[in-house]
């Protein structure tokens, strides 16, 4: 997520300031938002599973191993599912493709 808001700022799309305060808020989320998935054998296999059969870098496929083993966990738990968020048209197109939601954020204002 930081490294899409640095290109973001980059790109001349969005002023420093701006940058800084998205990383800032991505940063305090992490604190009291997020729920961190380990890496794990299982999160790997996944991974290379999805290179074989989408588009995707290393740490994109990684990333939605991640997010595929996360949703599992809440859905066996009762819980709501997540929706993956990403900008690479790639990365959506295979995580629509496994079962999860998927939104672009840069189809938002």
């Amino acid at each position: 997520m930081a490294a899409a808001v640095a290109a973001r700022h980059r790109a001349g799309d969005i002023s420093r300031r701006e940058r800084d305060t998205v990383v800032d808020l991505l940063a305090r989320h992490y604190d009291t938002e997020y729920d961190l998935v380990a890496t794990n054998p299982l999160v790997l296999d996944q991974a290379i599973r999805l290179t074989q059969q989408h588009r995707l870098r290393a740490y994109d496929a990684l990333q939605l191993a991640t997010a595929l083993t996360a949703n599992a966990a809440l859905v066996a738990a009762g819980q709501a599912g997540l929706t993956f968020v990403a900008a690479d048209v790639d990365l959506l197109v295979a995580a629509r493709s496994e079962g999860l939601p998927a939104e672009d954020p840069n189809h938002y204002p």
